[in-house]
């Protein structure tokens, strides 16, 4: 039944976005007095599909599941789309930080640069030098570090 009122519908949108120069509600009838019959069409076309539908029938099994097919489907879709490419993200993020060694060049979330000093994985800390002038070292979360830089392997190759 739902399927079958679906244009108009369509029609009591484009009815409901109408301008209504001060136009009042027709009567009960629905006849319309000083010729805006046309904008009230769409209401009787409604009422009259509406009156002309057949009892509601029992529905199929098959046809049930067609219906809610959108619904099971989305979900596994947001999982597919969404959740699963976020996982690969951390799996990585995790590999990476598994990489950390010593005289690693890194990048923290807050936007600080530094090599690292010594990693202690038990605490979940990192000790990072940011200045070799001053000998300046701070420490941070592991989980802080945004993104590896240099390996120390690679930056032995460049010297």
């Amino acid at each position: 039944m739902i399927g079958k009122l679906r244009p108009l519908c369509l029609l009591g949108l484009i009815w409901l976005a109408a301008p209504t120069s001060g136009t009042a509600a027709p009567p009960m009838g629905g006849v319309v007095a000083g010729g805006n019959a046309a904008l009230w069409a769409p209401t009787t076309l409604w009422a009259q599909a509406a009156a002309e539908q057949p009892a509601q029938e029992e529905q199929p099994l098959g046809s049930l599941i067609l219906q809610y097919f959108p619904l099971i489907i989305l979900p596994i879709l947001f999982m597919l789309m969404v959740s699963r490419p976020q996982q690969q993200a951390a799996k990585e993020q995790e590999e990476r930080l598994g990489r950390l060694k010593k005289n690693s060049r890194v990048v923290t979330r807050g936007g600080i640069y530094g090599t690292v000093y010594s990693v202690d994985r038990e605490q979940n800390r990192v000790t990072l030098k940011v200045d070799e002038a001053t000998n300046t070292k701070i420490e941070v979360t592991l989980n802080s570090i945004e993104t590896v830089l240099e390996e120390p392997a690679a930056t032995d190759a460049k010297s």
